[in-house]
């Protein structure tokens, strides 16, 4: 009878532990389901003037660090302090603030690699990791971001995984995105943008000793024509020398460095681009490394901006001339070397190509004219 009796004892023990571990499953299950649709960092939204850093680190270990200056200011540290565009920080910080939570995914750790949520430093990273720092170095929030799921379900667009460092609790999120590690998303990567009629001549100048201009006569010329044409020689199209006269109507660079260590004086290869109100755009390439870096120098010519008063008037749509007064260009000289100097650029291939071009690259033989015999080979 007593050893019935411990055995319904023992019985009643063991369902009363199985239920409790139920009840803690399921409590836990509810607590994290009513977690679902609320804010990734509730918190995050009140402390956004607080960010003073964005830290971004890749699977990989690359890291690309946002740093805030005076107001809407900010820079890239491994740019040597170059400037990061506000207007990709905002709207990035503005989105880390309002994605949501949708599901909850696993907590086993042996799944992680496959949501790409292992993060970055430990063995077999697969996940990028988003840190927020204040001021004082203190953290704000961070994330590390997965992959985005593979079904193409309706629900699921515009969703990745997710995860909080140190939890194992993994989740489906919405509004994110992996972070974008190359500085030149975050960079204003605009150097000039000069209207077509404004640009008059382009020169370069190779290490090799070869030199190139081509010109414009007047501000309505559709070509750009080049200067000592050889003999017996035609562009090979109409257009050929237009490459490298228009090249800073709008040139972009690709990536950038602090000038400062460049040897620019060793095998320059240097281009001249002149503009019809005075504006002169200097810049100075060189190898170093196996990569092509360039340094501008822009000056005012009066000469110049004194001969285009004689221009004909090239009219703007809102009805100003194209053509800039001295005090305009003179700004906009002052504007282009704040942006420029000290800095060296790295320009997209083909531009480069272009700047490098020989006369030889631009001409080829005038054929025989319709009607006439070739000579024989001698």
């Amino acid at each position: 009878m007593r050893g019935r009796t411990l055995a319904i004892l023992g019985g009643i023990t063991a369902l009363v532990l199985v239920l409790a571990i139920i009840f803690a499953i399921r409590s836990r299950q509810d607590m994290v389901s009513d977690l679902s649709g609320s804010p990734v960092f509730p918190d995050l939204s009140a402390r956004l003037n607080d960010v003073a850093t964005i830290r971004l680190t890749g699977k990989d270990g690359t890291g690309l660090t946002l740093s805030r200056g005076q107001g809407e200011t900010w820079t890239i540290a491994e740019r040597g302090g170059y400037a990061a565009r506000f207007e990709r920080i905002k709207p990035f910080l503005v989105g880390l603030a309002d994605a949501k939570l949708i599901e909850p995914r696993t907590r086993k750790p042996e799944n992680f690699a496959a949501l790409g949520l292992v993060e970055p430093g430990q063995d077999g990273a697969t996940g990028s990791l988003i840190a927020l720092q204040d001021g004082a170095g203190e953290p704000i929030a961070s994330l590390v971001v997965g992959k985005e799921p593979t079904t193409t379900a309706g629900a699921l667009t515009n969703t990745i995984y997710v995860r909080k460092p140190g939890d194992d609790q993994t989740w489906l999120a919405r509004g994110l995105a992996e972070p974008e590690l190359s500085p030149a998303r975050w960079m204003n990567t605009e150097l000039f943008v000069v209207v077509r009629e404004r640009l008059m001549a382009a020169t370069t100048r190779r290490p090799d000793g070869k030199a190139v201009r081509v010109f414009r006569l007047g501000p309505k010329d559709d070509m750009f024509q080049l200067e000592g044409l050889p003999a017996g020689k035609e562009l090979k199209d109409p257009g050929a020398a237009n490459g490298l006269g228009t090249l800073i109507q709008l040139l972009n660079f690709e990536d950038v460095r602090k000038a400062e260590g460049i040897d620019f004086a060793k095998d320059p290869l240097v281009n001249t681009f002149l503009t019809f109100d005075g504006a002169v755009v200097t810049a100075t390439t060189v190898e170093v490394d196996g990569r092509s870096w360039t340094r501008f120098d822009v000056t005012f010519d009066q000469a110049q901006s004194d001969t285009a008063k004689g221009l004909p008037s090239v009219p703007a749509p809102d009805g100003t001339s194209l053509i800039l007064p001295a005090d305009k260009v003179k700004a906009q000289v002052d504007a282009w070397n704040a942006a420029v100097t000290g800095w060296a650029f790295e320009l997209p291939g083909y531009k480069l190509t272009v700047m490098r071009n020989t006369v030889d690259d631009l001409v080829q033989p005038i054929p025989p004219a319709s009607g006439t015999a070739t000579p024989p080979a001698q």
